[in-house]
């Protein structure tokens, strides 16, 4: 992959990993603030090193989770029930690095029974208000053309892109293809959103109406895999190359 191209792949999730360390770090803080009320002693010196443990520890299960798995654009309950499950096995392995350092006294009760929702509240909802703002976006655009995702990130759905870039009937949403190493990339100023396999549930976070099949006709079972996802399937001919159009699911 060149290096630009790493570049724009890497970037947003390292914003994303560092976003929710911020907001692990904030509320860590914040409860062991609420603990010290009136017991200004309680946090010290070795309060940093407590800190630095909790953001590792918590890393790790947000990573385990699948969290970083996913887009910021689409976050929907999958998310939350990953952030959650993240956050349990988290406090659980916080829970059990302290009693091992032989620090559980500092670890308040209450601190304990808030982290778990506490940490959904943080990582969920900026989640959630920047997928509202998208929507939002989204949702001020040209209502009269129709969304279409586009299956193929190859030779093939460059020319489709290129083709209806003046053509205000389709507006393409994104791209899908199997190929790891292409997620996050742009072509066309479109970007690769995900697998192939993945289809129903970012045609349904995206509101995308039709699926364009832009595989080369070799890829046989590629084909056939996307005309199975989708339904109300027909062929159409635009601009002397032919493409699979299908209803997204």
């Amino acid at each position: 992959m060149p290096k630009s191209h790493r570049i724009s792949y890497l970037l947003p999730r390292a914003l994303i990993v560092l976003h929710d360390f911020t907001m692990t770090a904030l509320l860590w803080t914040g409860l062991r603030w609420l603990y010290v009320i009136g017991k200004s002693d309680v946090i010290d010196a070795s309060y940093f090193t407590e800190l630095s443990a909790v953001l590792i520890l918590q890393a790790i299960m947000l990573w385990w989770s699948g969290l970083y798995r996913g887009v910021w654009r689409f976050a929907s309950l999958p998310d939350l029930i990953n952030i959650v499950r993240a956050a349990i096995f988290g406090l659980c392995a916080i829970v059990l690095a302290f009693f091992l350092a032989g620090y559980l006294s500092r670890l308040p009760l209450q601190t304990v029974v808030l982290y778990v929702p506490g940490l959904a509240i943080f990582l969920g909802a900026p989640r959630l208000i920047y997928r509202v703002w998208k929507d939002q976006r989204l949702a001020s655009k040209d209502s009269d053309a129709t969304r279409v995702i586009v299956a193929g990130a190859g030779r093939s759905a460059e020319i489709f892109l290129r083709d209806i870039r003046s053509d205000g009937r389709y507006e393409p949403v994104g791209l899908l293809d199997d190929d790891p190493d292409l997620k996050g990339r742009k072509i066309q100023g479109v970007k690769v959103l995900g697998r192939i396999d993945q289809l129903p549930e970012i045609a349904h976070a995206s509101a995308a109406e039709l699926c364009v099949i832009a595989l080369p006709t070799e890829h046989t079972q590629a084909l056939k895999r996307v005309v199975s996802l989708c339904d109300d399937r027909h062929a159409f001919q635009e601009t002397g190359s032919i493409y699979r159009l299908a209803r997204c699911p």
